[in-house]
């Protein structure tokens, strides 16, 4: 899931995953892919700490960058 983790788009990324991870007989680990150095300190932090997601950060906001490394770290 790529997200610039920007304050104003908090709520939306909590509810998308929530639905995620509320999904029933299904295991998931949603990888949220950070992108670029615009995001909101408090929320990754908050992101980094929960043990259900898997967070990678990226300093330079590319979306194609952070589509691929998505994919490329997806254990599936």
């Amino acid at each position: 899931m790529p997200t610039r983790a920007l304050r104003h788009r908090i709520p939306l990324l909590e509810r998308a995953l929530e639905s995620v991870l509320n999904q029933e007989a299904v295991h998931v680990v949603p990888l949220v892919v950070i992108n670029g150095p615009d995001r909101d300190p408090e929320f990754t932090r908050r992101l980094i700490a929960d043990r259900r997601l898997r967070v990678i950060k990226l300093e330079e906001a590319d979306l194609p960058t952070a589509l691929r490394t998505g994919r490329e770290k997806v254990n599936s």
